[in-house]
């Protein structure tokens, strides 16, 4: 009927929204996502460099320490505050790290989570379109067989009024 036909267009029009919907969520999630990795990848390598780049400081600087004894006990207080500041910035880029990874398997998580709901809402979609190219299907078999009862009946018609005519010209001739 039409009231069907108009709520499977309607069931239609919002699997389509509902799926271009969860694509674009997806597709900004992915960009998110990447962007993210990008950044924390970026972070850590710099991190790295920073770290190799301390590490080498504090080899010069007890190489110093060595050539002049005369001023060692002021450079090795230098040192150990040096060395307790890079150690708490090595501490801090550890947990900083950690922190990126388990928001990265987070972010994970979420677009499988994301793309479950894409795939799940794709198959609604499709099963609907079945559904709608199904009772298409059974809406034009239903018009055929209309279509085909209608000559039946015009044809019976046909030979009815024939056959009341054949009737009514015996009967003009009897009578007469």
């Amino acid at each position: 009927t039409k009231a069907e036909l108009a709520t499977a267009k309607e069931r239609l029009t919002d699997y389509q929204s509902i799926a271009k919907s969860s694509e674009e969520q997806l597709a900004e999630l992915t960009a998110a996502s990447k962007k993210y990795k990008e950044e924390t990848t970026s972070t850590l390598e710099k991190l790295k460099k920073s770290e190799q780049g301390q590490k080498e400081a504090v080899a010069d600087l007890t190489k110093d320490l060595m050539a002049h004894r005369g001023e060692k006990e002021k450079a090795e207080a230098n040192l150990k505050a040096q060395i307790d500041s890079l150690t708490v910035q090595l501490t801090s880029a550890k947990e900083d790290a950690t922190k990126a990874i388990a928001r990265m398997d987070s972010l994970a998580s979420e677009m499988k989570r994301y793309q479950m709901d894409s795939k799940n809402a794709q198959t609604n979609y499709e099963r609907e379109l079945a559904l709608h190219a199904e009772a298409r299907s059974s809406m034009r078999d239903v018009r055929s067989e209309l279509a085909s009862e209608q000559a039946l009946r015009e044809t019976a018609e046909t030979q009815l009024l024939s056959a009341q005519k054949d009737f009514e010209t015996e009967k003009a001739a009897l009578i007469e």
